[in-house]
């Protein structure tokens, strides 16, 4: 298949800045591009005195955005037909493609792809604000096949892709299901108390390294990562010293509750989740706690792990968190000091057969989900080497 320049294949872009006839129009900013969805959900409405300088580029429809700053250099998205007319930010590679020789759905899913995006991450420059140039971004190479080939590739990894978002909506409603489960379970409560009165007791690791040059060769210690996005991550591990033999009571078991105690974001502390499968020798670090109630405690395991999700909860991490931007703090005696609601003792049972049936779900929702990006990346792989 050859490889062609996509600044070949697109037309050049009008940069002549917001509209001058009217108060407000619509601008599409970075942050206006859910990385997640890769697709716009946020765009602005400014007027034309309040305009930002990078607000310069005129959009149309079926236009593909490519973020070429922070946070992320696979933030891209196709510009619907509702936004057309609409000004982006000179933040992205705004690329057109010619009607008769590339396709826009194709050229979509091929800068999502690894090579483009890891050619872009390569060539970006920039310590603390890492970029690309339009220049760069219009002088990569995308593998090219026939139109037709590319409208065909185009629609499977289309069917493909709907698959995986059609799960990724599943899991997000049993997580909403779970929260108002755990909500209502807290509604029923006449008092409250501290979760240190509660029975609640937290335990940590130690801060051991990564091993270096002479790592162990089965101990890992948890990141902090495997916990702080919600859902255990049994991957983010990394090598102990080959010189330090972990207690036994720092080994991470299934069914833990682990907490976050720091993180880079104050929205990342305090984050809790069970661990469902780990390997045989995995220990906890410093900045993850495992969570255990006492066998008299009004609580369960469950519904602590949804009061960790409820806003007064994050509002009360917020305040009562330290340290500066770089890494953000909480320490066990915050944590137990919050006064929890304390539900009745059946609204807990009633709760936690309901919670528990609902991760049930949620795991096998979560394979279900894995395999089918682990599908869409093989087919995404064999459509830009030509085997689709």
């Amino acid at each position: 298949m050859r490889l062609v320049p996509i600044g070949e294949l697109v037309e050049s872009i009008d940069r002549g800045g917001p509209p001058r006839s009217t108060e407000e129009f619509t601008y599409i900013d970075l942050g206006s591009v859910d990385a997640d969805l890769k697709r716009i959900t946020s765009p602005a409405s400014i007027s034309v005195a309040a305009a930002p300088s990078r607000a310069r580029q005129r959009l149309r429809s079926g236009d593909v955005l490519v973020s070429t700053v922070r946070p992320n250099l696979n933030g891209v998205a196709t510009v619907p037909a509702e936004l057309d007319g609409s000004i982006g930010s000179t933040g992205f590679a705004v690329l057109r493609p010619k009607a008769d020789e590339l396709d826009e759905r194709y050229l979509f899913h091929w800068v999502r792809s690894q090579p483009f995006v890891g050619a872009m991450t390569a060539f970006a420059t920039g310590a603390s604000y890492p970029a690309v140039t339009d220049r760069i971004v219009k002088q990569s190479r995308i593998p090219l096949p026939p139109l037709a080939e590319q409208r065909r590739i185009a629609t499977i990894l289309d069917q493909a892709d709907a698959l995986r978002k059609a799960a990724g909506r599943a899991a997000r409603l049993v997580k909403e299901v779970a929260r108002e489960v755990t909500s209502g379970a807290l509604r029923s409560s006449d008092g409250r108390r501290a979760l240190r009165d509660l029975g609640v007791t937290i335990s940590s690791g130690l801060s051991v390294g990564d091993g270096g040059d002479t790592p162990h060769p089965i101990n890992r210690v948890l990141k902090v990562s495997a916990v702080s996005r919600g859902t255990f991550d049994s991957s983010e591990t990394k090598p102990m010293p080959r010189d330090y033999a972990p207690p036994a009571a720092h080994k991470v078991h299934p069914q833990d509750l682990l907490m976050t105690r720091a993180s880079g974001s104050v929205d990342l502390i305090a984050r809790s989740t069970f661990v469902d499968e780990v390997a045989e020798d995995v220990y906890l670090p410093d900045k993850i706690w495992r969570v255990s109630l006492a066998e008299d405690s009004p609580l369960s395991l469950r519904l602590l792990d949804g009061l960790t999700r409820e806003p007064e909860f994050r509002a009360y991490v917020a305040n009562a968190s330290s340290g500066a931007s770089g890494v953000r703090n909480i320490s066990q005696a915050k944590v137990l000091a919050f006064e929890a609601p304390v539900p009745d003792e059946a609204a807990v049972r009633a709760a936690d057969e309901i919670l528990d049936q609902l991760e049930q779900h949620a795991r096998i929702r979560r394979k279900r989900a894995a395999g089918l990006d682990a599908l869409f990346a093989s087919l995404q792989h064999r459509a830009f080497c030509g085997e689709l």
